[in-house]
């Protein structure tokens, strides 16, 4: 589960038959790795090497609601994919809000509260 508008992160790692994690030199190339995603609104994302030999899967999404996402190698799903990602509404920010009134009509001016 994520937030509107943040990084929603997915951890790729390399693991041998006996699970134990393999240490890619290159985690392959980066830009052998896509996303697809289907829900609500289109997301972002991108594939970042952490050094150890995995990747981050940066995903940012821009409307709340349920999401399939798909992480492919050279057009081949990984393993566990795709999942279900949930991203939920950010909390209102007075930075960020706008705030209208439609309809109302005054009379007088000294109606209108300050």
């Amino acid at each position: 589960t994520g937030e509107v508008g943040q990084p929603l992160t997915l951890l790729i790692s390399h693991r041998d038959k006996y699970d134990n994690l393999v240490l890619a030199a290159s985690i392959d190339s980066l830009a052998s790795y896509s996303v697809k995603t289907s829900g609500p609104s289109q997301v972002a994302w991108e594939v970042v090497n952490v050094g150890d030999g995995s990747a981050e899967v940066r995903l940012v999404g821009k409307r709340a609601g349920q999401y399939q996402v798909s992480v492919l190698q050279h057009g081949v799903p990984l393993l566990g994919s795709p999942l279900a990602a949930s991203l939920v509404a950010a909390p209102p920010s007075e930075a960020t809000c706008l705030t209208s009134l439609t309809g109302a009509v005054f009379e007088d001016a000294s109606t209108l509260v300050t």
